[in-house]
Formats: structure tokens, C-alpha cells, sequence
């Protein structure tokens, strides 16, 4: 099964987007910020990622600039309720594959996923 990690401090957003993967035959593993998120990936390694960008601790750009580092090929998308604009340019250049801004749109969302993953049984 295919695992997403989805990091966001909200403790609804993970709820919702985790049912969400969930129901479409994902393995969910969720954390609550930067530094729980990163740890999480570096002990589950998943093969996708969906990462808050404005988190308390290790921000969302951090996190995702530091997996990057480590595996320019893994695949991100950054959810944010508002998009800075001197990091949509940083992001998408490190390897980002997309940025969707909050309310997620869940159509969206799958048809993002769908771009960079396939769930496998």
C-alpha cells in the first residue's frame, strides 16, 4: 500500500485529509508539525508527502527543503492557507510538484496525487 505522510498542524486538516487517502487506498501517517514530520518520514518512508507550509517549530518550508535535500525526486505538495511569494519560486525550484492553497479542494487534491503517485495494492 502506498503511504503518504501528511504534516500539518491542524488538528482537522489531518483529520480530513487523512480520511480522504484513506478512503481512496492510501496508508495515512500523520504529523502534528516540522519536526514530528520529518521524523515520521525519515522511520516510515513514504512515498508522497502533503506538508502545511506555516506550522510552530520546523515550518512547512523547511521541511520540505530538508526531505528534498536528502531525495531531490521525492514528491510534495504544499498546502497553505496563504502562498508568500518568495517561497513558491524556492519551493518549486527545490522539487515541490505543486502548491494548493486552503480550503483544499479534495478534487484537486486526488487529481494532484494522481499526477505523482499510484496507490498500489
Amino acid at each position: 500500500m502506498t503511504k503518504i505522510l501528511i504534516v500539518d498542524d491542524e488538528p482537522l486538516a489531518r483529520e480530513i485529509l487523512g480520511e480522504f487517502l484513506t478512503d481512496r487506498g492510501f496508508e495515512v501517517i500523520l504529523a502534528i508539525d516540522g519536526n514530528d514530520g520529518l521524523r515520521k518520514y525519515q522511520e516510515h518512508k513514504p512515498q508522497a508527502a502533503l506538508i502545511d507550509l506555516q506550522m510552530p517549530g520546523m515550518s512547512g518550508d523547511v521541511l520540505t527543503k530538508t526531505i528534498l535535500k536528502e531525495n531531490k525526486e521525492f514528491p510534495i505538495i504544499i498546502l497553505t492557507g496563504h502562498i508568500p511569494d518568495y517561497s513558491v519560486q524556492e519551493l518549486m525550484e527545490a522539487g515541490t510538484r505543486a502548491l494548493l492553497e486552503k480550503p483544499i479542494n479534495l478534487k484537486e487534491l486526488h487529481l494532484q496525487i494522481q499526477k505523482i503517485i499510484q496507490p498500489t495494492a
